[in-house]
């Protein structure tokens, strides 16, 4: 079972000022069909829906980017975050279909920038690549004198919503203005919150 919110309800969940999500939906989803100012109906949202628009304004109001640059992250991002697993469990029935579905834990995503090659590649490519980094173990035991930590991580490079990869075409990498998406935490408060779960 598929479950819808309002603008408000949203808003009264994730803890954002309504004004404020809805100028994020305008933003980061396409036009509603079935809206329209004189239609008198009031948008609904799935969850995947309301999560792209959750992503967006995290983009612009806690990582600083600007809107044609959330724009084109988020939709870079959204195969990727689909690819992770649903963000609900709907194998079960009634309440239990809509439960906090498994995600792989600490998993964040490095936002870098290349620097353009000329001015109709800057005109042409928003110039971001993106970095997975997995934590797969983490590990404490003591050697001989104080306790310490040993993390292992795995990285992998996430094709853009084009398939670019940096690198393409003998690409010079310059890692510039890198920022961290912490994926996992942000997936996890969303999901927290809009369902009034634990959290994870």
């Amino acid at each position: 079972m598929v479950i819808f919110y309002s603008n408000r309800d949203i808003s009264e969940r994730l803890g954002i000022r309504l004004t404020k999500w809805k100028r994020w939906s305008r933003e980061f989803l396409p036009p509603d069909p079935l809206g329209g100012l004189r239609s008198g109906y009031a948008r609904q949202y799935s969850i995947d829906q309301a999560f792209i628009v959750f992503l967006g304004g995290h983009l612009v109001a806690d990582m600083h980017f600007s809107i044609p640059e959330a724009k084109k992250i988020a939709a870079d991002l959204a195969g990727w975050f689909e690819k992770q697993g649903p963000l609900v469990d709907r194998s079960g029935n009634g309440s239990q279909a809509n439960s906090s579905h498994p995600w792989p834990k600490d998993t964040a995503v490095t936002i870098y920038r290349r620097a353009p090659k000329d001015l109709h590649q800057a005109q042409t490519d928003s110039g971001f690549f993106y970095v997975q980094r997995t934590c797969l173990a983490d590990e404490g035991f003591e050697k001989g004198g104080p306790r310490v930590r040993r993390e292992t991580y795995r990285e992998e490079v996430i094709p853009s919503a084009s398939g670019a990869v940096p690198g393409d075409a003998g690409e010079t990498l310059e890692k510039i203005d890198g920022r961290i998406l912490y994926a996992s935490q942000l997936r996890n408060r969303f999901v927290n919150k809009l369902l009034g779960t634990a959290p994870a």
